[in-house]
């Protein structure tokens, strides 16, 4: 018996956890699946994969690391894409909180991983707590046309118009900077 999907083939051949005796590959090879499918334009391929990978990181919740890191960041935008916001919330809110915990953090991918959160906060109608966050990405990254004009998006749902517009103006003077 055998899924279909553009890039993958889930099948009982495939080495799924029981077959693979190291957690790190089978993280590894689960977000593969998952990043490759969640670009395809059918997500239906990419439903077997979101199953495997949250049992996998239930499976694995003990572990620390870049993998288990990588996997929850991409669940976390594959449940996004396929409208499970709550579940993508506390898998990039989990993602976030161990990314802080480490060593070296990045300010560009702590900004990428804000803006991932944002969108889900504004995605649940949460724009108070979206808006907190626009505020902690814009001090990490203060020139990106898309991270400005999603907090103007966010301020006219919170009905703070002025700073909204402010916001779109400032955007707009950054595409005709790029053009």
């Amino acid at each position: 018996m055998k899924s279909k999907t553009k890039q993958f083939t889930l099948s009982f051949n495939d080495q799924l956890p029981d077959d693979i005796n190291d957690p790190e590959e089978l993280i590894e090879r689960i977000t593969k699946k998952i990043t490759i499918n969640s670009k395809a334009s059918n997500l239906n391929s990419v439903f077997p994969w979101v199953r495997l990978a949250e049992d996998t990181l239930e499976r694995y919740s003990y572990l620390e690391g870049k993998s288990i890191l990588n996997l929850r960041y991409h669940l976390g935008y594959v449940l996004f894409v396929m409208g499970n916001y709550n579940k993508s919330k506390i898998m990039i809110e989990k993602v976030i909180e161990t990314y802080l915990e480490m060593d070296k953090v990045n300010n560009k991918v702590l900004s990428v991983l804000y803006f991932d959160y944002a969108r889900i906060l504004v995605a649940l109608s949460e724009y108070e707590s979206a808006d907190s966050v626009m505020y902690d990405i814009y001090k990490l990254t203060k020139d990106s046309v898309i991270i400005i004009s999603l907090w103007a998006l966010i301020e006219t749902h919170l009905k703070f118009f002025d700073l909204a517009e402010y916001h779109f103006k400032s955007a707009k003077k950054f595409i005709k900077k790029e053009v």
